[in-house]
């Protein structure tokens, strides 16, 4: 027995050493010239164990991969990113008309059709099933805790709402509804004769010859806040567009002839509001 455990440990020391011999390949007979300094360091760094070094060009294969990462349910189809690009093009389309309509205010007139498109994109998302049952809504708008889509379509329906463009606007027939159609024409006509007289320098015959189509207009304009078909470029038209000199001039002459409306309804609140601009 004790012949056997000294052969097993003869064995288990002979092993240990050509493992030793395999893992260090290292001649350990240095001539005399290699005993210079230069010598010595290429003999340490043969023995010191090198750190693995990260190559810019090997950066690629470690970068972090967060959407291969996420659970399946969460990853977004190629249906949706298509949806997201189309998103972004009509949001930036429908505020690059939003900015210049801001003064004069024509943000229903002019950026109804804008508005219309990015409307519709957005029910996309977020109502209709695509391509092979595909739903967009969760994975664009309800996967992180910001819903950045949500909350940039949320803010453009609020300055939609807060214009009050539902009131002019059909945006069933992508036009302007015909009271605002005609109240623009009557605005038009208006200022045309306000425009004409004033070039003469008559003042006196401007608010004579001018009465009448300015008459409509007030009439026209109660008619609409009765009706609740005001939106904002309507109100803000009345309040910037006549001028000034026109206002100062003819305002007695024109409390007059509207004096027999404004007894009994909102005949005065155009006249109201043309006062109050041009300082009467």
């Amino acid at each position: 027995m004790f012949i056997v455990q000294v052969g097993a440990l003869l064995i288990a020391l002979i092993y240990y050493a050509n493992a030793q011999t395999s893992v260090v390949a290292v001649n350990t007979t240095i001539p005399g010239s290699e005993l210079s300094a230069n010598g010595l360091r290429q003999l340490a760094a043969a023995v010191v164990p090198q750190s693995p070094v990260f190559h810019p060009s090997l950066r690629s294969q470690f970068s972090l991969n967060l959407l291969s990462a996420f659970p399946e349910d969460l990853e977004v189809s190629d249906y949706c990113v298509a949806l997201l690009a189309i998103f972004g093009q009509r949001y930036s389309t429908y505020v690059n008309c939003l900015v210049p309509a801001a003064r004069p205010v024509k943000v229903c007139q002019n950026c109804y059709g804008t508005y219309g498109n990015l409307m519709e994109i957005y029910k996309n998302i977020s109502d209709q099933m695509g391509p092979g049952n595909v739903s967009c809504r969760d994975s664009l708008l309800r996967s992180d805790r910001l819903m950045l889509v949500f909350l940039l379509y949320s803010n453009l329906e609020d300055i939609w709402t807060a214009s009050e463009c539902n009131r002019c606007v059909s945006l069933t027939h992508h036009s302007l509804t015909n009271d605002t159609l005609y109240f623009m024409a009557t605005l038009n006509q208006s200022l045309s004769c306000f425009e004409k007289y004033q070039k003469q320098g008559n003042h006196s015959e401007l608010c004579t010859e001018c009465k009448a189509t300015y008459r409509g207009l007030n009439e026209l304009y109660s008619r609409m806040e009765k009706n609740h078909t005001l939106c904002i470029d309507i109100e803000d038209s009345v309040c910037i567009s006549q001028p000034q000199v026109v206002i100062t001039t003819c305002a007695l002459s024109f409390m007059l002839a509207l004096e027999a409306q404004a007894s009994y309804g909102p005949g005065k609140v155009l006249l109201r509001k043309m006062l109050k601009r041009g300082g009467v």
